[in-house]
């Protein structure tokens, strides 16, 4: 679920947005930062767990999820083949 957000949040930035998927419904904010890092940071609605993630230019992602620690690494931008 975390990587089609990610994919969806990449050109929007500052705005309050909602998605469903796969029957979960999210709500979260993408803000971009000085470092050109964005941040996603919200809540899946159905259990109230909470996230916040950070992508690097780099395509790699950090941050928390429920409180738990997760790192992985963002799908490609197919524009940007």
């Amino acid at each position: 679920m975390f990587t089609t957000l990610l994919v969806m949040a990449a050109s929007l930035s500052g705005e309050t947005r909602t998605m469903e998927m796969d029957g979960q419904t999210v709500r979260y904010e993408v803000q971009r930062e000085a470092s050109g890092t964005r941040r996603l940071k919200g809540v899946r609605e159905s259990d109230g767990a909470r996230f916040d993630l950070r992508i690097g230019a780099d395509g790699r992602v950090k941050g928390k999820v429920d409180g738990r620690k997760v790192r992985f690494r963002a799908p490609r931008d197919r524009a940007d083949d």
